[in-house]
């Protein structure tokens, strides 16, 4: 049996689907397993175990489509579509699956052939959306109580030559931006006192990560001594040098997530969205979120002149947190 899963296109989310992965690969283990999904996110699961043949979308619709018509030679008996939009229903209306399997939403039923009822309960953490859906299509329930991502030999290699004369006792990373929007970004400013911090009372190095986008809020979170990453390393780089970091202090974002199932210990600092649906599923991290009168909103840029939530999330509580997961006094 051959068995295609459609990643989702964020991130964070592509990380919190590892759970209904590795349901579908205990339930199907003498199968042959394809990853579809877009480029750079797909990247992140290169070199995991038990996948077959992982496959790159860029962000445009003709090329996606070709993607899916070229699977048709290899005669896929089930395919799972994990993201929820229209258009990925479309496109995988073209590899020839037997079965599509997805959640009904956003008028796509008719390209599904196992339609599931969308069901989303915000008090349960967001892999379990995943997760059941697969269930729901009528596979047998996994316990997964850990996830992991994997860097291979030559990218730690590759780490350990960029990284070579940097690392320090303790190597911090600090990741100020947010794809989805300002609203979830803490201040900057308060990013580069928490990295003053470290860097003068125990001589920690800072390492400062994001995207092209983010190269803003890289900037001004970034001190005289630390070293911006911002934008300079492709998202396989980044994995293996965030895996040498002894702590990642994070928006709500899929770096957060990202270095969780790295096995680094996480801050993630949350605003307008309750962390009970998006927490990092390892369970070496903290959490720092202050319920404000009007959270959770889910506004990508927050109509306020403050925001009341990040406002609220001062320096040393972050200092104090990470000292905690430092086991530093």
């Amino acid at each position: 049996m051959k068995i295609l899963i459609r990643i989702p296109n964020w991130i964070g989310d592509a990380v919190m689907s590892i759970p209904a992965i590795e349901t579908i690969k205990q339930n199907f283990k003498n199968c042959d397993i394809y990853l579809i999904g877009r480029s750079p996110v797909i990247e992140i699961f290169e070199n995991y175990n038990g996948i077959k043949k992982i496959i790159k979308l860029n962000n445009k619709l003709i090329p996606e489509i070709k993607a899916h018509l070229k699977l048709k030679k290899e005669n896929i008996d089930k395919a799972y579509l994990l993201p929820n939009s229209f258009r990925s229903a479309f496109s995988m209306a073209f590899s020839g699956s037997k079965e599509i399997i997805g959640y009904l939403n956003e008028g796509r039923g008719i390209f599904l052939t196992k339609r599931i009822k969308k069901k989303f309960n915000p008090n349960e953490h967001f892999s379990n959306y995943y997760k059941n859906l697969v269930i729901a299509a009528g596979l047998l329930h996994t316990n997964i109580d850990r996830i992991s991502l994997i860097t291979s030999k030559s990218e730690k290699e590759w780490a350990d030559n960029f990284l070579s004369g940097k690392l320090k006792d303790i190597n911090i990373g600090i990741s100020p931006g947010a794809a989805y929007g300002s609203s979830k970004k803490w201040f900057p400013e308060r990013f580069k006192k928490v990295a003053l911090y470290f860097e003068k009372q125990y001589g920690a190095r800072i390492f400062i990560f994001g995207s092209k986008t983010d190269d803003n809020d890289c900037v001004k979170a970034s001190t005289e001594e630390s070293i911006n990453l911002c934008g300079k390393t492709a998202i396989r780089e980044a994995m293996a040098l965030i895996e040498r970091m002894d702590i990642l202090i994070s928006n709500d974002s899929g770096l957060m997530h990202l270095a969780n199932a790295l096995g680094v210990p996480v801050i993630g600092i949350f605003g307008p969205t309750i962390p009970t649906s998006t927490y990092p599923f390892n369970k070496n991290h903290k959490i720092i979120f202050h319920k404000a009168p009007c959270s959770p909103c889910k506004y990508r840029e927050c109509p306020l002149e403050k925001k009341i939530c990040m406002d609220s999330i001062k320096s040393d509580e972050v200092i104090k947190t990470a000292k905690t997961l430092l086991n530093l006094t």
